[in-house]
């Protein structure tokens, strides 16, 4: 399975979804001097026309510097779980993205190099015995937002082409990924509603036919005074089998003192 590090995607935690921002802090959407963040997903349904949790699908944690970079984080789900380390240049970049198993053991290790705008050009993942697995390759428009990525495997062979495009506000509304041929296999359109992201839709297609059409609708009934929501609730809708499964995600955060 290939872990993608949580630092250049964070687009997927935050409610803005905002595109190179200066630290992981405004990447994730976060208000205020957040040390530590906790999410826990549970599946849902509705008990009394009232929805409420059910099992705990994964826990995601993040432990934040002073100055808003994220140092460690982890993600478990049942029988499974990985943690990440960070180290970082004097100039606050991280240099490096280590992930280990639950017994701590190095699985894969990453190392990010830069341009002179302080932006992640490349990605270069090895394994546990320094072998190379695949390498990701950033391009970014005037305005520094991400608007390709290119991952390539052994023999420097292209795999999978991914492109992102914005809204005027600088959030993410579409994203796309092509086979190395062009053939687009999956497409992601995202909707906003006062800086909350409320709609995401997922298009996978298999030889130009769909094989999955998703449509996730997002409400956030409970935000904490630094404006940072704490509880998300969202409906996940399989367009083709007419099937639809609730979520529930619980935030706790903590704050650095005098924030």
């Amino acid at each position: 399975m290939r872990l993608v590090p949580i630092l250049l995607f964070t687009l997927c935690l935050g409610c803005q979804d905002k595109a190179h921002l200066p630290n992981d802090w405004s990447n994730a959407g976060l208000n205020g001097a957040v040390s530590e963040l906790q999410e826990f997903e549970y599946r849902a349904d509705f008990v009394e026309d009232q929805l409420q949790k059910q099992s705990l699908l994964s826990l995601t944690s993040y432990f934040y510097s002073e100055l808003g970079f994220a140092q460690r984080s982890s993600y478990a789900v049942p029988n499974y779980n990985f943690s990440e380390h960070y180290e970082y240049n004097s100039r606050g970049n991280p240099l490096t993205v280590t992930i280990s198993d639950e017994e701590q053991v190095e699985k894969s290790e990453c190392k990010l190099r830069y341009d002179q705008n302080k932006r992640v050009v490349e990605e270069i993942w090895t394994n546990s015995a320094n072998e190379f697995e695949a390498a990701y390759r950033n391009d970014y428009n005037d305005e520094g937002q991400l608007i390709q990525t290119k991952a390539y495997g052994l023999g420097d062979s292209l795999r999978i082409v991914r492109k992102f495009s914005y809204n005027a506000e600088g959030q993410l509304d579409t994203a796309f990924s092509y086979t190395p041929t062009g053939e687009l296999q999956n497409f992601l359109v995202k909707a906003y509603e006062d800086d909350w992201l409320k709609r995401s839709s997922n298009f996978i297609l298999r030889n130009a036919v769909p094989v999955l059409i998703s449509q996730s609708d997002i409400r956030y009934p409970t935000v904490d005074e630094a404006g940072n929501w704490i509880l998300k609730e969202k409906r996940v809708q399989n367009k083709l089998s007419n099937e639809t499964h609730y979520t529930i995600v619980e935030r706790k955060l903590k704050y650095f003192p005098n924030s």
